[in-house]
C-alpha cells in the first residue's frame, strides 16, 4: 500500500467520524430538552409575611428549540395522576417555553396532600411532577419525597 492510499484512508475515515458526530449534533439540536423538578419553599408576601409552604413544579427548556406547555400533574405511587387544571404560576397555560427560559406552577403542601389522601395514599411517598407539551409528550421530574401526612395534620 502506497502511503498516499493511507492518507485517504485516513481522511475518510476522519470524515465519517466528523458527519456521524454532526449528524448526532444535528438531532439533539431539533430535540427538545425539558427539566423538571420538584421544591418546596414558600411565597414571601409584600407585607414581609411568608405564605404556608408551598410546592412548586418548574420546567426549564435547556434545548434549542421552544416548546408548548399544555398541563401539569402529578403522578403518585399508584399510578394515578393529579391534575393541577389551574395552577397559580408565572404564567398562563398554554405556554410558549422558549429556549433557555423556565416557569413553574405551584400549590400549598396541604392542598397536594389532601389530594392524595383522596387517591387512598397516606405517609411518605415519592411523586413525580409532569408537565406535557401540545404534541402530547411528557417531561418528568426525579421523584420527591412528600410527607402527605404531614401536611394533613389539623
Amino acid at each position: 500500500m502506497k502511503w498516499t492510499e493511507i492518507v485517504t484512508a485516513i481522511v475518510a475515515v476522519f470524515a465519517l467520524a466528523l458527519s456521524a458526530y454532526n449528524s448526532i449534533q444535528q438531532s439533539r439540536h431539533n430535540k427538545p430538552k425539558v427539566k423538571v423538578k420538584i421544591s418546596e419553599g414558600f411565597i414571601v408576601c409584600g407585607n414581609g409575611k411568608t405564605s404556608e409552604v408551598m410546592v412548586f413544579l418548574s420546567a426549564s427548556n435547556m434545548g434549542q428549540m421552544s416548546i408548548t406547555l399544555s398541563s401539569q400533574s402529578f403522578r403518585l405511587p399508584n399510578k394515578k395522576y393529579l391534575a393541577v387544571p389551574m395552577p397559580l404560576s408565572n404564567v398562563k397555560f398554554p405556554y410558549e417555553l422558549l429556549p433557555r427560559k423556565a416557569c413553574k406552577i405551584w400549590l400549598e403542601a396541604r392542598e397536594l396532600a389532601n389530594g392524595i389522601k383522596s387517591s387512598g395514599l397516606s405517609g411518605k411517598i415519592k411523586i413525580i411532577g409532569i408537565y406535557t407539551d401540545q404534541t402530547d409528550i411528557s417531561y418528568k421530574s426525579k421523584p420527591f419525597k412528600f410527607d402527605a401526612d404531614e401536611w394533613n395534620k389539623n
